[in-house]
């Protein structure tokens, strides 16, 4: 034991070199784990952990605990964090940072979760659900497919757009790529267009 307050067990190599040491800290009731001069696992009075490095694993992590959560975080602070407790789990951002998604660390095959928004394809939505394909992404193909494979007649409905009251609003647009207007239907039913059959 040592004037403040460690108790430890040191790991020294053939040239008596420090390399490693167990520390535990009667003042503040801390508990350390370092390798090679640099602290690697602390867990406090509370039992929590905080490694310095990556962790991995060949089994199950498990978080038992009322309220848990494992928070992820960089130099400067937490950027998300996944929380479980009471009727819900959350997998949370922190400071408007946009959450991503994402496939073979491509930015093309990417889902963003940006505030109350979300992008496919794009990490700045416009609408609360933006889908978005860059040149080449969807060479020659739909950029959105929606089916019902309902085999039953009469119980099989495609897309239910609600929107609208008035002439003054907007059910549906359909625009080209330099956003004219091509089908307009307006809130009241009644429908405007400047390239299909009126």
């Amino acid at each position: 034991k040592t004037s403040n307050g460690e108790m430890f067990i040191r790991f020294l190599d053939q040239d008596s070199t420090l390399k490693g040491a167990l520390i535990y800290r009667t003042d503040s009731n801390f508990f350390s784990l370092r390798t090679d001069g640099t602290t690697a696992l602390t867990i406090d009075d509370s039992q929590e952990a905080t490694f310095a490095g990556a962790v991995s694993a060949s089994g199950n992590i498990s978080i038992i605990k009322g309220n848990a959560m494992l928070n992820v975080e960089e130099v400067g602070g937490s950027k998300a964090y996944l929380f479980s407790g009471g009727s819900f789990t959350a997998l949370r951002t922190t400071s408007n940072t946009p959450l991503q998604f994402g496939a073979n660390y491509s930015s093309a095959d990417t889902m963003y979760i940006v505030g109350d928004k979300v992008g496919i394809g794009t990490n700045n939505p416009s609408f609360l659900l933006s889908a978005e394909a860059a040149d080449g992404v969807m060479d020659n193909k739909n950029v959105v497919y929606i089916e019902n494979k309902e085999a039953t007649a009469g119980r099989n409905y495609g897309l239910y757009v609600k929107g609208g009251t008035n002439s003054s609003d907007a059910n549906m647009q359909l625009v080209d790529t330099s956003n004219n207007s091509l089908l307009f239907i307006r809130g009241d039913g009644d429908r405007k267009s400047t390239r299909l059959n009126s």
